[in-house]
């Protein structure tokens, strides 16, 4: 019988160093970790974000969760406002790099859609793909607010978008983006706030009001 070929050892003896091909592989997969590491900050940074910038943040007040809803899903916003016929349900979710969802409504109400105030919206795309960005509220009767959302600045401009009366602004130039704009509008009994802009889309606003009211 032969002698058994004893293991290669990963370390050289003679020179202590470490295979080429085993320290690529180490390379290629701390690079992999790190990238999911980034995804998993962005997007936890993301719903921090969208929920500071609407209602604020949650961990600011311990019965946020009691009012709210908060959520990256379609199916998931679908599950409470999916039978109210919005207009929300329009829009291309499927090639969005980032979707999220925040949800009003009174205290105790969770499921029952007369007590919802407001359903806040954003949608954001890769530059690589159109560079949209999109903020829409939708703000339901129930809701005692009387100001305007943030997002909303009005020039009073007027057009009639698909038999919808829309008051909009163009907002191109502003906050770092090429184009864009705000607009107003009522449908359904409920009253739609929408920002859109973008790098390269010049009708970037009126390309999401079509979606909406078409």
């Amino acid at each position: 019988m032969g002698q058994r070929r004893k293991n290669r050892p990963i370390v050289s003896a003679e020179s202590g160093t470490v295979p080429k091909h085993l320290l690529f592989r180490k390379k290629w997969v701390a690079a992999v970790l790190s990238a999911l590491a980034l995804l998993l900050i962005a997007g936890a940074a993301l719903g921090i974000y969208i929920a500071a910038h609407v209602h604020g943040a949650p961990d600011a007040d311990p019965d946020w969760s009691k009012t709210h809803v908060s959520t990256d899903s379609v199916k998931e916003i679908d599950r409470f406002c999916g039978s109210m016929d919005l207009l929300y349900s329009k829009l291309d979710y499927d090639h969005a790099a980032a979707v999220s969802f925040v949800l009003d409504f009174d205290e105790g109400c969770r499921n029952d859609p007369s007590r919802y105030n407001t359903l806040d919206c954003y949608l954001r795309f890769d530059a690589d793909a159109c560079g949209d960005r999109l903020e829409l509220q939708i703000v339901f009767p129930n809701s005692r607010s009387t100001s305007e959302p943030s997002l909303y600045k009005t020039d009073g401009t007027f057009v009639v978008q698909n038999g919808i009366l829309v008051e909009y602004s163009d907002l191109s130039g502003e906050g770092g983006f090429h184009f864009g704009g705000c607009a107003r509008f009522e449908s359904g009994g409920n009253i739609y706030y929408v920002e859109a802009s973008s790098e390269r889309r010049e009708d970037v606003l009126f390309h999401y009001l079509e979606l909406l009211t078409g």
